[in-house]
């Protein structure tokens, strides 16, 4: 897990980090939850081996939406052979904006997270991965 700063929170603002492969392969799998708090978070997830980043957003706050569309996970394609995975996360009180790899692939989500929840948290699964780069801006 990254060790975030104690006071690290993020309602609306951006995050930028850059993951970086520390053995022959990507770990398993990497992931980013934001807008964390009172049991819900909204999920950033790379498949680095796979080339895919995708947005979980089922748990990201109460009553969500009763449909198949909402529940099911959306995927991009990037090009992660190169062992970096450069990542903006913007947020606001109603959605979540990822930006890999300089703009390489994008997606956008709509969320429905409490507008109280800002926890941040970060881990990864199997072989090693450097975390740098990091900067957190709360426009909040």
């Amino acid at each position: 897990d990254y060790v975030w700063p104690v006071d690290a929170e993020v309602i609306a603002g951006r995050i930028d980090l850059t993951l970086s492969r520390t053995a022959a392969e990507w770990p398993g799998g990497a992931w980013l939850s934001v807008r964390g708090g009172d049991g819900y978070f909204t999920q950033v997830g790379f498949e680095l081996r796979d080339n895919r980043v995708f947005v979980k957003r089922d748990t990201s706050g109460p009553n969500p939406p009763d449909n198949a569309a909402w529940r099911q996970n959306r995927y991009i394609a990037c090009d992660f052979t190169a062992g970096i995975a450069k990542v903006s996360v913007f947020l606001d009180a109603g959605s979540i904006e990822i930006f890999v790899n300089d703009g390489q692939a994008v997606l956008s989500e709509l969320i429905n997270a409490p507008l109280t929840a800002g926890r941040v948290h970060l881990n990864a699964a199997g072989a090693g991965v450097r975390v740098s780069g990091v900067r957190i801006w709360s426009t909040t």
